[in-house]
């Protein structure tokens, strides 16, 4: 399987319940988790691509993302704009994903500190080296300083989104409790 982190993480909490033992108790699950640093609702990109650059998304040759920059090769024209132009199709959850890289997966793939026209890969077990043994790459250098200072980025931000539910939270808290200690009106009946 291949996915974005927030996608590996429920395949992995799916393995931990035992659906695919159950389900599929002959397969061996492989998966590969691409680098992410959010994600995008496709309607709304759609649309905010079709307003940007007058271009179907849906006749898309390619689409990528590289150095902040959305590319896209449509209708035999190249168009890019910043990432942060899409920010209304950014999926609300990925504020609070803390995993640029796929930490739970077999193999993590992604464009973050290689070479252009390479990919960095990340083999974190056992299953990872013994899905790659077949497989002929040409290895170059990664930029190592790079996946890290992105993932420390997409970390901070998380902590911010999630400070912000958690001061909420604690505010309400506090506003719930002012109103149990001010005085109530009794109530009484005479005889």
């Amino acid at each position: 399987m291949v996915g974005t982190p927030c996608q590996i993480r429920v395949v992995r909490k799916l393995q931990r319940q035992g659906y695919f033992a159950r389900k599929f108790p002959d397969a061996e699950i492989f998966l590969i988790g691409l680098f992410c640093f959010e994600s995008f609702d496709y309607a709304l990109l759609k649309s905010r691509i079709e307003e940007i650059f007058g271009a179907d998304l849906d006749a898309a040759e390619k689409m990528q993302i590289a150095r902040g920059k959305f590319l896209v090769r449509a209708e035999g024209r190249e168009h890019s704009c910043k990432v942060g132009d899409l920010g209304e199709a950014v999926r609300a959850g990925c504020d609070f994903c803390d995993d640029l890289v796929s930490r739970l997966a077999d193999i993590s793939i992604g464009s973050i500190g290689s070479p252009e026209g390479f990919s960095t890969v990340i083999v974190r077990s056992a299953k990872g080296e013994r899905l790659l043994e077949g497989v002929a790459y040409e290895s170059r250098e990664v930029r190592r300083d790079d996946v890290v200072r992105l993932a420390a980025i997409k970390r901070k931000n998380a902590e911010k989104s999630f400070a912000g539910i958690v001061a909420g939270l604690a505010e309400g808290l506090e506003a719930g409790r002012e109103q149990h200690a001010e005085p109530s009106a009794s109530c009484g009946h005479s005889t």
